[in-house]
């Protein structure tokens, strides 16, 4: 199980990070836009996606970051 070791809360969508509310207005036109623009991936807010595409290069330093932070 790759999630041996972790808190349960990571299960949770969002992987369990708290996160203050994002308008439902900026993200509406936020994926409005991403489907113009054929985006298959929508990250909000901008400054995760660092993060996100450490975690995508390397899960097992994405469960090292959760378990360090979370």
């Amino acid at each position: 199980d790759q999630s041996e070791g972790l808190d349960q809360s990571v299960a949770a969508p969002g992987a369990g990070v708290k996160i203050s509310g994002i308008d439902p207005a900026v993200l509406a036109k936020k994926v409005a836009d991403g489907i113009q623009r054929r985006k298959p991936e929508l990250v909000v807010p901008a400054k995760t996606r660092l993060l996100f595409a450490l975690l995508q290069l390397s899960p097992r330093y994405g469960d090292w970051l959760l378990r360090q932070f979370a």
